[in-house]
């Protein structure tokens, strides 16, 4: 396998097997929006799915339709590997608007840790998390919070 670094998108592309994609179109200012402005409209804010992972969708297809397009010429038979919000989106895009075969995945089990740890009270615990699994189907093996079990943990602080 042959790695290269590069600026020039094009150039990434050309002769490229896959391609893969992991960018925040309008950064984390617009994330914020994508989720503040549905909770003040009664509607959960969330970058994925509902209003939010529409307006993040909105600015997102635009980037990954001109990519389809340079993959079509220069690597017609590469996959692209997604790992841009919001993942059903673009995967269900990319069916429209292009033949190229796509993989549309999240490490949605990394984000669990931190949201767990913080709810807890215990941001810097080591933790031991093991899973299994693609994308939205994954499930935990192995999770222990400072070498003890991780649900116990939990359920003692409920």
């Amino acid at each position: 396998m042959t790695i290269t670094a590069t600026t020039d998108r094009r150039a990434a592309v050309a002769g490229a097997d896959y391609v893969l994609t992991t960018f925040r179109q309008g950064g984390f200012a617009a994330r914020h929006l994508d989720e503040s402005i549905p909770l003040k409209h009664g509607v959960i804010g969330q970058e994925t799915i509902g209003p939010g992972g529409f307006f993040f969708a909105m600015r997102t297809l635009p980037v990954i339709r001109g990519l389809l397009a340079e993959m079509e010429e220069l690597a017609p038979a590469a996959v692209l590997v997604n790992y841009s919000n919001p993942t059903q989106i673009v995967a269900e895009a990319v069916t429209h608007f292009s033949r190229v075969p796509c993989i549309s995945i999240c490490d949605q089990s990394r984000d669990d840790q931190k949201t767990i740890l913080h709810a807890l009270g215990r941001p810097d615990a080591q933790v031991v998390l093991e899973s299994v699994g693609l994308n939205h189907a994954t499930w935990s093996t192995r999770f222990e919070i400072d070498g003890e079990d991780g649900v116990t943990v939990m359920a003692r602080a409920l």
